[in-house]
C-alpha cells in the first residue's frame, strides 16, 4: 500500500466553553478528558482574573491535564483597564454579557469601544507542556489547531488551521444570537466569509442560549454548545475527525 493512501487515525475531541470557574463542571471535565484525544476549552474559564483564588484554582486544575489542551481567552478572562469593587462584584457565573438585561448597547460585537479590556495573560504562564493558549497553533496528529485571542487577534495567522478557537462566535450565524440580539465578532464572520482563513470548524461559546449550537458559513462549521450552571454536566459539543 502506498503511503499516500493511508488514511490517518481518526481523533476526538471534546470542547466545553464558559465554564466560569464553575467547579463541578471543572470535575465533569476530569473525569471525562481520558475518552478523549483533545480538549478545547473555547473561553471564559473564569469570571474575573481579579476575583480571589479562580486563576490560582483554574491555573492549578490546568496543570493535572495530560491530554493535549487548547484554550482560548474570554472577556471574562481579561482585565478592564479599570474597575471598580462594586463592578468586580457584579461578576456572576451564572450570566454573561449577553445575558444582562440593562445594557443599552445597540452594537454589540466584541469590538466596541466602550468595554476594552486589556489580557493578562495568565493562561500563556500555564507551566503543563500539554496546554496550548492565545496565539498558539499546534498540529495534533492530522489536524491543525489554533488558539485565537479575544482581544484584536490577528486572524490571518490562522489561515492554515483545520480547527480554530475563538470565544466570540461569528456574527451573523445563529451561533452568535440571543435575546434579539447578535453578540458575535463581525472580524471573524468577513474572514470566513470572504476566504482569509477557511478553518473545518470554528469552536466559540460567549453566547450561554443560542439561537442554535451548529451554524455554517461557506465551508466552515461553527459550533457553540452554549453554557448551564444549573447541571453538575457542562454543555458540551463532541467531534471524530
Amino acid at each position: 500500500m502506498k503511503q499516500h493512501d493511508i488514511k490517518p487515525m481518526p481523533l476526538t475531541i471534546l470542547h466545553v466553553t464558559d465554564l466560569h470557574c464553575h467547579k463541578a463542571h471543572y470535575q465533569w471535565i476530569s473525569q471525562q478528558v481520558e475518552n478523549y484525544d483533545i480538549l478545547c476549552l473555547s473561553g471564559d474559564l473564569i469570571e474575573h482574573p481579579k476575583k480571589a483564588g479562580q486563576v490560582e484554582w483554574v491555573s492549578n486544575w490546568l496543570n493535572t491535564l495530560t491530554k493535549p489542551t487548547f484554550i482560548c481567552s474570554g472577556n471574562h478572562d481579561v482585565e478592564k483597564e479599570t474597575i471598580s469593587n462594586q463592578e468586580l462584584e457584579s461578576f456572576n457565573s451564572s450570566i454573561d454579557d449577553c445575558d444582562a438585561e440593562d445594557w443599552d448597547i445597540e452594537h454589540s460585537t466584541y469590538a466596541e469601544e466602550r468595554y476594552q479590556r486589556i489580557a493578562t495573560f495568565w493562561m500563556n504562564t500555564i507551566a503543563n507542556k500539554w496546554v496550548y493558549a492565545d496565539n498558539t497553533i499546534r498540529k495534533i496528529g492530522h489536524l491543525t489547531i489554533g488558539c485565537a485571542p479575544c482581544n484584536d487577534p490577528i486572524l490571518a495567522d490562522f489561515n492554515q488551521c483545520d480547527i480554530l478557537l475563538h470565544h466570540l462566535p461569528p456574527e451573523n450565524t445563529k451561533t452568535s444570537k440571543q435575546k434579539g440580539k447578535d453578540w458575535g465578532c463581525i472580524d471573524l464572520e468577513l474572514a470566513l466569509k470572504h476566504g482569509h482563513i477557511k478553518p473545518r470548524y470554528v469552536l466559540c461559546g460567549h453566547v450561554h442560549r443560542p439561537l442554535a449550537t451548529q451554524d455554517k458559513i461557506k465551508s466552515t462549521i461553527i459550533l457553540n454548545p452554549g453554557a448551564t450552571f444549573d447541571t453538575e454536566e457542562p454543555k458540551h459539543t463532541y467531534m471524530t475527525l
